[in-house]
């Protein structure tokens, strides 16, 4: 978990200030840098299939930073300056210089780039930056250049304050002349003794022992988690970090203390040969250890991941920070921490910031926010509605930031299941902004991650190996209006209407940010001591029938019992929002509208799925009931299957769908429901064990579900809805 800096600066929106696309010779797009404002940068890549960017450089061949112009002046001799980064580079082609960069910045450079470099011809000259990791990374590329290239030249900028570099050179009025000149003035990089010594020793065999070696001293252990994935326990000024074996932060760890402890680089395949042997040592000597992501229960309590190193134990007795969690969490860049929460606060504050004008909404949306910190829970989408200034993005990010802060706060829509896959697994909570429509494969996925989802596909490279990712998550959205129509998505939808916010209520969004801020602690103590009587009441509340989504019910329920109010009032919230959305899948499905015209009429039906399939294709056109709309049944078995999906939701509005087989002859039964039996409106409820409620330990375990195909596409809102969007002086 990223916790340099100030812990507030993610609360300002970042902005992108630059693209650098690296291509290769032809100058097709192969990957590239996006350099964000505070400063930060994220890698994408090209997606040929797709046709379209993808975060992260999985399986992808890194290139050179303008690599055809390298390829279209390739001539032998030519001069290429090799700079620590693309601003620089492109700060140098401008003055029609050749320039290039390696991506990822300092202490990456790769024996490919030389190769590539001594295809050119080039006569290299290196410009660092002008800090000690400038001159470790010049010094890695001329020797990995020496005697491989023309020849190779360190050119180290006068007139420069510390971590400038030749762009900061060139502001402060120096010209390319100049520049030539320092060139044509230095001699061409030599090895020192100690390089000459440790290459005709042999460098890569003794200098991978003395690394391991070093590294060992630092790793307070080494493990796999439930998937045999390679994890490293370090010990930092902050506490422990775990660390994966095989990703860049641990080849940046090891490049660090190898830099700091012994004053050597290490080349790529020194690098390689140190990760496969922490690799293979902690799958086949290391401990198992299950790694969890924000929350996590265990021994009777929930953890809260708080900033990688530090916890939030919540439990029937309380809670309290614990330094050295007994469980382990996996540590994400984008993850920001937790701040301290304040005991006795007071989660309404929160709606003091937005219109809803509804008490049953308020306080469904409060006890929300209490149970979706309760891991391993299937808690219903949160879809929030509303007119442009409502503030509906404002406050999916508020509550992402209260439970699970990270960058970005709300996402756009994604159109792939494997980048999805990939942010359900490094998220506990993942809100969707200013969605338009929802298309079946997108309603599903939502149903599928709240409950329980897993997907697996084949790692990069290998036939046989299987790489697994399982996630149950809290999931929302932002739209206009309610976009769903699949009854299976209804059924879990939790639905929070906002009204715009008067002109005269609105603030600046610095004001805004600032006042929520100011809040947030005294906000997140009251939500976790309301979360500590919930799981008290939660042990012995007991209710007599359960809808759907029983474990929000019940929770719930105790939750508003833990605010002051009754299980009724939370219930009756609940229910009437259950009911809205029976409603809406009845009129978004043509079938049960139909249904409901039929049954008002005739009372009752029984006979063969055709003669119903007859009878209710002639009460839809007698009633203008769309029967060319691709949600009407094209024959009598797809009519059957279309009864399926709005079964529960015909019960709940008192119409009975029965289907028997009688002498091998299939029965459809339709009739009002007997108003005399006692049964509600709500009777959608099913009775369920109590002894399924209780608490899941650390072996809770999902199945795993393969990825649905993706059949239906989608278009995305240009409207930003945020509280920010009418604001003056809004940039």
């Amino acid at each position: 978990m990223n916790t340099n800096g100030n812990d507030n600066h993610y609360l300002k929106a970042r902005r992108i200030v630059a693209e650098y696309i690296y291509v290769d010779e032809r100058g097709e797009p192969v990957h590239k840098t996006i350099r964000y404002e505070p400063k930060d940068f994220r890698q994408m890549r090209w997606d040929k299939n797709a046709k379209k960017w993808q975060w992260g450089l999985d399986g992808v061949k890194r290139v050179l930073y303008k690599l055809d112009l390298l390829a279209e002046n390739a001539v032998q001799g030519e001069i290429c300056f090799i700079c620590e980064g693309e601003k620089n580079v492109d700060r140098l082609v401008e003055q029609g210089l050749i320039a290039t960069c390696n991506p990822g910045g300092a202490e990456r450079w790769r024996p490919e780039y030389t190769n590539i470099l001594k295809k050119f011809g080039y006569k290299l000259v290196v410009v660092p930056d002008h800090d000690e990791t400038g001159k470790r990374h010049a010094r890695m590329i001329a020797k990995s250049c020496y005697r491989k290239v023309k020849s190779v030249r360190v050119v180290e900028l006068p007139d420069l304050a510390k971590k400038e570099d030749v762009s900061d050179w060139l502001d402060k009025g120096h010209m390319i002349d100049e520049l030539l000149e320092l060139v044509d003035g230095t001699q061409e990089w030599e090895p020192s003794e100690d390089d000459e010594q440790e290459e005709k020793s042999g460098v890569t065999e003794p200098i991978t022992k003395q690394v391991i070696k070093l590294m060992e001293s630092c790793i307070v252990e080494l493990f796999h988690d439930e998937k045999r994935e390679p994890y490293a326990v370090f010990q930092t000024e902050k506490g422990q970090e775990i660390v994966d074996i095989k990703s860049e932060q641990f080849e940046e760890w090891v490049l660090y203390r190898t830099w700091t402890m012994l004053e050597k680089s290490l080349s790529g395949e020194a690098l390689r040969s140190v990760v496969r042997n922490f690799s293979s040592k902690a799958k086949f000597t290391g401990k198992e250890h299950k790694l969890h992501v924000r929350y996590a229960w265990h021994e009777g309590a929930i953890w809260i991941d708080k900033d990688g190193h530090k916890a939030i134990r919540v439990a029937p007795d309380g809670w309290n920070i614990i330094d050295k969690p007994p469980i382990l969490f996996k540590s994400f860049d984008h993850q920001q921490p937790i701040p301290d929460p304040v005991r006795g606060g007071d989660p309404w504050k929160l709606l003091k910031l937005f219109n809803i004008r509804n008490e049953q909404k308020e306080l469904l949306l409060i006890c929300y926010m209490v149970v979706l910190m309760i891991p391993d829970r299937p808690i219903p989408i949160l879809g929030v509605h509303g007119a442009k200034g409502s503030a509906k993005t404002t406050l999916l990010k508020m509550i992402k930031m209260l439970c699970d802060p990270s960058e970005p706060l709300v996402t756009d829509a994604i159109r792939d299941m494997n980048e999805f896959s990939l942010l359900a697994s490094q998220n506990r909570i993942v809100f969707f902004d200013n969605l338009s429509s929802m298309p079946e494969w997108l309603s599903n996925l939502f149903c599928r991650a709240v409950t329980g989802d897993g997907m697996i596909k084949r790692e990069l490279y290998k036939d046989e190996k299987l790489k697994i990712r399982i996630y149950k998550i809290v999931m929302g959205y932002t739209s206009i209006p309610q976009i769903f129509d699949k009854p299976d998505a209804l059924d879990r939808l939790l639905s929070i209407e906002m009204e715009p916010i008067p002109d005269e209520n609105r603030m600046l969004e610095e004001e805004l940010w600032d006042e929520f801020e100011k809040m947030r602690p005294e906000i997140l103590g009251g939500l976790l001591d309301t979360l500590v009587r919930t799981l008290q009441i939660a042990q012995d509340l007991k209710l007599t029938k359960y809808p759907r989504m029983a474990d929000f019910a019940r929770y719930g329920a105790a939750a508003a019992m833990a605010l002051g109010r009754t299980k009724e009032d939370f219930l009756n919230a609940y229910y009437q929002n259950i009911n809205f959305h029976n409603e809406a899948a009845i009129e978004a499905s043509p079938v049960a509208q139909a249904i409901m015209v039929y049954i008002n009429e005739k009372k009752h039906f029984e006979g063969k799925p055709t003669e119903l399939y007859k009878e209710l294709t002639e009460v839809a056109e007698f009633n203008n009931i769309k029967t060319k709309y691709s949600q009407w049944p094209k024959n009598a078995n797809w009519l059957s299957r279309k009864l399926k999906e709005v079964k529960e939701n015909l019960k709940a509005m008192g119409v009975i769908v029965e289907f028997d087989k009688i002498s091998e002859q299939r029965i459809i039964r339709i009739y009002l429901k007997d108003q005399e039996d006692g049964l509600t409106r709500n009777e959608n409820m099913i009775e369920l064990n109590e002894a399924s409620d209780d608490n899941k330990d650390d072996n809770t375990t999902n199945d795993v579900m393969l990825p649905f195909a993706q059949n239906e596409d989608y278009d995305e809102s240009d409207d930003n809805d945020d509280i920010s969007s009418n604001y003056i002086g809004d940039d």
